[in-house]
């Protein structure tokens, strides 16, 4: 009797995943890091559709719903990848695991995407696109180096091209437009401002009545360490310095606060140069009014009120932390918190009314400490997010003591 050979393209793939595989895809999904309800706990997991990148060996772009939140999972068939976590299951005597695991995976979607392909799927389509022009030959290396995946994922996952593109696959897809595409389309549009990568090519899912961002493909900048962790370490070389003075006779605050200025030059030209970029970003999303999303919109009394209020909260805290933390540093403590006798609200402005000034939405470029915490609606904090917010709140209002995102 002849054997029944089993079906391994793409269509089996998927089929084995909403029937047999699920509880295997299920356990996947629960331990990866992009996984946001770890402390719920995973129910229920179902296919909501699929294409298939290339049918042989499988490539497939899935999207699946894990209980109320959906996903952006794509998957491969083949020799099991170098790390074991990547793995979902066996079928058909291979294994099937994360694509982007996979060597072909990166290469084949920026193929896809320099050569403006779409994908059927079952419910819709898959739609790759390039930023016009493609005007950067580098972007095309010659040797065409293997794409390497990001191990140190967050909330997405990236795969990097030699150093010259990084692709960034967007594991929870929301309907409408992405924030961090918007704006890097914009920017892109835009050479006069330069801080920040440039925009190569995006993914979007096209679903019945809906479209969804799945995958951003960018220039690449290799990382020098985040602001966050520098600012930590400068304070903490100035409250270092200042200690060195402990036990030295007491001085008026006006020369603890110039031996601050000294001792903390660098860092004072660092912050300096951290708001003239941000002053450039916001002029920069100022330059066109002729585009709904970015339009300069007039302050209203009531954005006023509502600033203070945030920014005198977020001072409060910082201030209650401050005085437990500086408690160890007497030099350090009479540094910060000279001039502080008067309640925060009487120091701070009431600012202006209704006046022909203009709040620039620049808060929806780096919204990500809000928009990657675990569990949050999201959809609700980029809406809150296009209401605009104070520049200094946008700055570091929303990190307080956290880690970066």
């Amino acid at each position: 009797m002849a054997s029944k050979t089993l079906r391994c393209d793409a269509a089996a793939v998927v089929e084995h995943l909403a029937g047999a595989g699920a509880p295997a895809l299920r356990a996947f999904v629960e331990r990866q890091r992009w996984f946001a309800a770890k402390a719920r706990g995973l129910g229920i997991v179902r296919v909501e559709d699929w294409a298939a990148l290339r049918d042989d060996p499988p490539l497939v772009l899935l999207l699946i719903r894990a209980d109320e939140a959906r996903y952006y999972v794509p998957v491969a068939l083949g020799p099991p990848p170098p790390d074991a976590a990547r793995t979902i299951g066996a079928l058909a005597g291979l294994t099937l695991f994360d694509a982007h695991w996979h060597p072909d995976f990166g290469l084949c979607l920026l193929d896809a995407i320099t050569s403006r392909r779409a994908f059927a799927s079952a419910r819709g389509s898959f739609r790759c696109a390039p930023v016009d022009p493609w005007d950067h030959p580098s972007w095309d290396p010659p040797d065409r180096a293997p794409a390497r995946p990001h191990t140190g994922e967050q909330s997405n996952t990236s795969i990097f091209f030699d150093r010259r593109l990084i692709l960034k696959s967007i594991r929870r897809p929301e309907s409408g437009i992405n924030p961090d595409f918007e704006m890097l389309r914009f920017f892109t549009n835009r050479p006069g401002f330069t801080h920040v990568p440039r925009l190569a090519g995006w993914v979007e899912y096209a679903g019945p009545g809906e479209t969804a961002t799945v995958a951003l493909l960018q220039q690449f900048v290799a990382n020098t360490g985040d602001g966050w962790t520098h600012t930590l370490a400068g304070l903490g070389s100035l409250c270092e310095k200042l200690a060195g003075a402990h036990g030295a006779p007491a001085v008026e605050p006006v020369a603890v606060e110039s031996r601050v200025a000294a001792l903390g030059v660098d860092l004072l030209v660092d912050v300096r140069e951290l708001g003239a970029v941000t002053g450039r970003l916001h002029a920069a999303l100022a330059s066109d009014p002729d585009l709904p999303a970015f339009r300069p919109e007039p302050i209203t009394g009531e954005d006023v009120r509502r600033w203070r209020s945030t920014i005198v909260q977020d001072l409060e805290r910082l201030m209650d932390e401050i005085g437990v933390v500086s408690a160890r540093n007497p030099s350090a403590r009479a540094a910060l918190w000279h001039g502080t006798q008067d309640p925060l609200p009487r120091r701070l402005p009431p600012g202006p009314g209704a006046q022909d000034r203009r709040e620039l939405r620049g808060d929806r470029l780096r919204g990500r400490a809000g928009a990657s915490r675990r569990g949050a609606p999201r959809q609700a904090v980029f809406a809150a997010r296009r209401r605009g917010h104070a520049a200094l709140v946008r700055l570091c209002g929303s990190r307080g003591t956290r880690r970066p995102p």
